[in-house]
């Protein structure tokens, strides 16, 4: 725990330290023709990569609610009841 908060603590202070080199970089960075629209579409893809499985868990759960509450609805509704 003691060298991950020393590590946290480390890198800061090189962020700080550097922050107006990074901040070139990174105005270098953007001036390349076209990363403004390729960037965004990287990361969303790498995103959608990523979680994928849990938005197909989320998905899953979504439908066997709706199915759970339109079974209710028709047992409520249903003009056969016994």
């Amino acid at each position: 725990m003691f060298l991950t908060l020393a590590l946290v603590v480390l890198f800061s202070t090189i962020l700080v330290f550097f922050s107006q080199e990074f901040a070139g970089l990174y105005r270098k960075f953007i001036a390349i023709p076209g990363i403004k629209l390729l960037l965004p579409l990287t990361i969303a893809s790498c995103l959608v990569e990523y979680y994928e499985p849990y938005a197909l868990w989320l998905l899953l759960q979504f439908k066997s609610g709706f199915h759970i509450i339109c079974h209710k609805l028709l047992v409520i509704t249903s003009p056969f009841q016994q």
